[in-house]
């Protein structure tokens, strides 16, 4: 007799049912800080979009459980992908490369360790080739240390700080719409959501996605917190992951028999916040004439050779 085929682990959206899932959604899709970054020309879009495919094919395709090389070299592809576009993106296949160790799945390990070389190691070795470095961001590393050591964890912690404030405060729950987020209140809010995160995942400890996630999230906060510059996007790659997880983290520490409502209390909650900035978002997308600058390009057409080559950081 064949062995029955295992019922693959739901992804994201399968551990939220029936009536939970619009709750869930609603909270990840209705949120202005990331619609406002869904028709930019950058890394981002591309990178969540990617990033979620990846963990759509291992956990609701059910080929994390699968051991063929085809299929962990295509998630290791994906993974290297994600590194082109945005260097930060190093942190995903580390997290998934870090729980097939941990689970010592070393087949899988090493075809998506290959599937990952193959996309990233031909432009690592046209930039070491060209500028004599594996990253165009080495310099921006060293300006962290320039004050010494103690400087560069000053300069991390206040890091940490702006962006925990930003992922709690200012993203799927948008507090200024109601009062500013200062003093008292904000702490109360970022202390809240770290309490919700860490339940998500200690909670779902024994679940393969729920620990590539936190630690996809934790590699991706320390990256950030510890980077020289700052700037909004940097958590846009790691906020769908946090909103999840604190939402599961939501659900452990309610009764089960008020999940439903605390769920929908929440999207309401993000939704009301978020309304006035999604309507001016829309607003303005329907409105505004679309504008190209071109002066950089008119500039190489008045300047430039058939013979020159011309290099852009990314």
């Amino acid at each position: 007799a064949t062995p029955a085929r295992s019922r693959p682990s739901p992804s994201t959206r399968g551990r939220f049912p029936g009536l939970q899932r619009f709750p869930y959604l609603s909270i990840l899709f209705l949120c202005d800080f990331m619609l406002a970054f869904a028709g930019n020309i950058m890394g981002e879009p591309g990178y969540v979009f990617v990033l979620g495919l990846i963990v759509w094919l291992l956990y609701e395709r059910g080929w994390f459980k699968s051991e063929e090389p085809k299929r962990w070299a295509c998630v290791g592809a994906l993974a290297g992908f994600i590194v082109l576009l945005r260097s930060i993106g190093f942190v995903a296949p580390i997290a998934l490369f870090l729980e097939l160790a941990l689970t010592r799945r070393w087949r899988a390990a090493l075809w998506f360790s290959l599937g990952t070389a193959a996309a990233v190691l031909p432009f690592t070795l046209y930039l070491v080739t060209h500028i004599g470095q594996v990253s165009f961001y080495s310099s921006y590393w060293a300006l962290r240390m320039q004050g010494g050591v103690l400087a560069a964890l000053a300069g991390a912690l206040q890091s940490s700080h702006l962006y925990l404030k930003g992922l709690t405060c200012l993203t799927a729950f948008y507090l200024p719409a109601w009062a500013s987020p200062t003093g008292v209140l904000e702490y109360a809010f970022m202390a809240a959501g770290l309490v919700l995160f860490c339940a998500g995942a200690w909670m779902g400890r024994r679940s393969s996605l729920h620990r590539v996630l936190a630690y996809y999230c934790l590699g991706h906060f320390m990256v950030i917190a510890g980077y020289v510059y700052q700037a909004p996007r940097y958590v846009v790659p790691m906020l769908p992951a946090f909103v999840f997880l604190c939402l599961e983290g939501l659900r452990r520490i309610v009764p089960e028999r008020f999940h439903s409502r605390a769920l929908v209390t929440a999207a309401i909650l993000a939704l009301a916040t978020n309304a006035p900035g999604l309507l001016q978002t829309v607003r303005t997308s329907l409105h505004q004439p679309l504008v190209v600058p071109h002066a950089a390009y008119d500039w190489l057409k008045a300047h430039a050779g058939p013979e020159d080559r011309v290099v852009s950081m990314d």
